[in-house]
């Protein structure tokens, strides 16, 4: 499974709206609450673990820059 898609898709979904600044938010909030989440259940989250959360956060930012770009 590829475990970014898997989280930007659940970004996605998380999201209000497809305003770039909803989906920020929702990309804040889902990273936040997968980290505390993950130290809960296994207390030795690792940067490794993190790693396909992060990229799916990058593509969200990275959309909403470029959005802020063009405006």
């Amino acid at each position: 499974m590829d475990w970014e898609e898997y989280h930007y898709r659940a970004i996605l979904q998380s999201a209000a709206s497809t305003d770039p600044k909803d989906l920020v938010s929702a990309a804040n909030n889902y990273v936040a609450n997968f980290a505390a989440h993950s130290m809960l259940v296994r207390r030795n989250l690792t940067l490794e673990d993190l790693e396909p959360v992060v990229k799916a956060y990058d593509r969200i930012f990275d959309g909403y820059w470029s959005k802020q770009v063009e405006e």
